[in-house]
This record gives C-alpha cells, sequence and structure tokens, in this order.
C-alpha cells in the first residue's frame, strides 16, 4: 500500500470506525493498513469499499472511538476550500498537518464526482480533507499534477491541477454498509 491522509467519516459507539482515504493510498483489497492518529495511537483497518473509478476507499477501522458523522457540504464554482493533511518531508512522513487555501475553479459535468481546486496538496496529502469554510466536508483530495510549459526551467510558467473528489460521492459509498440518512446535510 501506499501512505497518505484520511478522514474520519464516523465512529460507532460498537467500536467500528469508517476512514476514507484515497484508493492509490490502500490499493490492495485483501490487506491490511495502519491508521496513524495525529496523536501517535495506531491501529488497524482493512479496506472494505473500494471505487477505482473516483479513487475511493472505504477503511474499516475497530477501537478508535465514538465520532459524530462529519456534516458535508455541495461544493460549487468559485466556493472557499481549505485543503489539510499530512504530506511527504523529504521523502519521510511528515507529522505536523499542512493547511492551503483556495477556491473550487472547475466542476467537472463529465467527471460527476470531481472538481479541480485551487488549493495546493503534494503527495502525502491524498486522501484529505478539503472543507468549506464553516468546516463541512467538500470533498477527498485525490490528485495533484504541476507542468511545466516549454523546453526550458528559466522564465518558464507552471501549471498545477488538483483535484478532489466530492463528499457527496464518498457518503453515497458509506451509506452501502452504514445506515446514514439520506439527508445530504445532517443536523445533530
Amino acid at each position: 500500500g501506499g501512505t497518505g491522509t484520511g478522514i474520519i467519516l464516523v465512529g460507532e459507539r460498537l467500536g467500528t470506525t469508517w476512514v476514507a482515504t484515497a484508493e492509490h493510498v490502500a490499493p490492495e483489497k485483501d490487506c491490511f493498513y495502519s491508521i496513524v492518529l495525529s496523536d501517535g495511537r495506531t491501529y488497524i483497518a482493512n479496506r472494505s469499499v473500494e471505487d477505482d473509478k473516483h479513487d475511493v476507499a472505504l477503511l474499516k477501522v475497530h477501537g478508535i472511538g465514538d465520532y459524530d458523522l462529519l456534516e458535508n457540504a455541495h461544493g460549487k464554482l468559485g466556493d472557499s476550500v481549505q485543503v489539510t493533511g499530512f504530506p511527504f518531508d523529504c521523502y519521510k512522513w511528515n507529522t505536523e498537518l499542512s493547511v492551503t487555501y483556495g477556491n473550487i475553479a472547475t466542476v467537472y459535468k463529465d467527471r460527476k464526482y470531481q472538481f479541480r481546486v485551487t488549493a495546493e496538496f503534494i503527495s502525502g496529502n491524498s486522501g484529505g480533507p478539503a472543507w468549506s469554510p464553516e468546516g463541512h466536508l467538500i470533498g477527498m483530495t485525490n490528485a495533484g499534477w504541476v507542468f511545466r510549459h516549454g523546453n526550458t526551467c528559466n522564465n518558464v510558467p507552471f501549471d498545477s491541477h488538483y483535484y478532489v473528489t466530492s463528499a457527496d460521492h464518498i457518503f453515497s459509498l458509506l451509506r452501502k454498509v452504514y445506515a446514514i440518512p439520506d439527508d445530504p446535510h445532517p443536523h445533530f
């Protein structure tokens, strides 16, 4: 498997917690993954749901504890977004949280569950959350590319593309294995 960031979607009082991450972070169906929380606690998870097309994996974890279901928001063109995660630092795992800010730059009609954001992120952030200013989950980071135009490095502009899978899609996958309300904006 890979190394990346994840999102605790919901934790049950019975001990099962669901974590979303990018499918390329947890690509193997029949193996176990280590989940390391920001406080250093480590848990074992297995991949229970996957969507290769949209780069989403849902991991089932036992023993993390109680978490309320995250509230999600529908991302729209121009909306502000905050991306958080734990990117690589010189080829080692970084334990410091990274936060970048931007906007939803493109909403694709032909890619129903994906949009492009201007908030930058790098390797290790894959599977991390993209938040609305109100703290609602808009989506999950899954890919970032930087392109150099031309054949020289000096005075040549770079173009960056960063992609997020919508929270609506992640929660639709979670509904297949966990009983959550159909209301995309649950209130507690």
